[in-house]
């Protein structure tokens, strides 16, 4: 990335920091007799500012005082961090800044300590040359490896999500359908149970315990058993008749996988969907 595209960036911390203790709006941050330049950094800013709080609606711990306080010093840091006329160390602090975060996420999901110091002696080694790295040989020793953490990750937090559960689904009156789903029913249906195979329409509101709505889009359709419908959606559905509304609790990472991870949720939280059943019009 040039310099140059990093340039308007800088507005952002000093415009942001200004504006810490003031309405975001307040024009009178705006110099007097403001160029041209000056007017775009101050809107610029304002709109970056505007996008940090947006943010802050999917993951309301931003809105604190004491984290825009920390989005801020971060900013600094990376502003006066950049080399003018200085690609290449531009580029490596950005990747780096980039690494350091993949590694934070990597350890947070695998549980586990990232070693640094074995990273940066790989990377150090690939460059000495272009031929030094195999990228396809790595690229599948590095894919077999992942593949086995995930595996390892999976099972870790199957045996978390069912020790969760079994305290969490009695005590929301729930019966076990199975080690991590739990559900009750609100409003019985006479009729056969959905069988493998056969499709229903359905509508799934997904909450966390407190009634908080968790913004994931939900199928209107499922087929049980479909090895495309999530586990517990399917294995729900196959518990009811059409018509039936029944409400279940299984875990954020039972659910939807590693996406958990991309929505601010604990993977071993619980979470309730509220089901209802309805055949397939012919």
């Amino acid at each position: 990335m040039k310099l140059k595209t990093l340039i308007p960036t800088a507005a952002i911390a000093l415009i942001m920091a200004s504006c810490s203790s003031e309405s975001a709006s307040d024009k009178s941050l705006m110099p007097a007799n403001a160029s041209t330049t000056d007017s775009v950094m101050y809107y610029f800013g304002q709109m970056r500012a505007a996008d940090y709080w947006r943010q802050a609606n999917n993951d309301t711990t931003l809105a604190s005082e004491v984290s825009r306080q920390a989005y801020l010093r971060g900013l600094r840091a990376g502003i006066e961090s950049i080399h003018a006329n200085d690609e290449a160390y531009n580029q490596g602090l950005l990747m780096g800044m980039q690494m350091a975060m993949n590694m934070n996420e990597f350890g947070e999901m695998y549980n586990v300590k990232p070693n640094t110091t074995l990273l940066l002696q790989s990377l150090t080694a690939g460059l000495k040359n272009d031929s030094a790295v195999d990228m396809a040989a790595n690229q599948r020793e590095f894919t077999k490896l992942m593949n086995r953490l995930n595996s390892e990750r999976e099972t870790r937090l199957a045996v978390e999500s069912a020790k969760i559960l079994a305290k969490e689904g009695p005590a929301l009156g729930m019966t076990k359908i199975d080690s991590t789903l739990y559900g009750k029913t609100l409003k019985p249906a006479d009729g056969e149970k959905f069988k493998q195979g056969e499709k229903a329409r359905v509508q799934i509101v997904l909450t966390d315990l407190k009634g908080k709505d968790i913004k994931m889009r939900m199928p209107q359709e499922v087929t049980v058993g479909d090895r495309y419908v999530a586990v517990p959606i399917s294995q729900a559905v196959s518990t009811m008749s059409p018509g039936e509304v029944k409400e279940f609790v299984t875990t954020a990472v039972v659910l939807m996988g590693q996406r958990s991870h991309q929505l601010n949720l604990d993977p071993t939280q619980p979470v309730r969907l509220t089901i209802t059943a309805l055949p397939i019009a012919n």
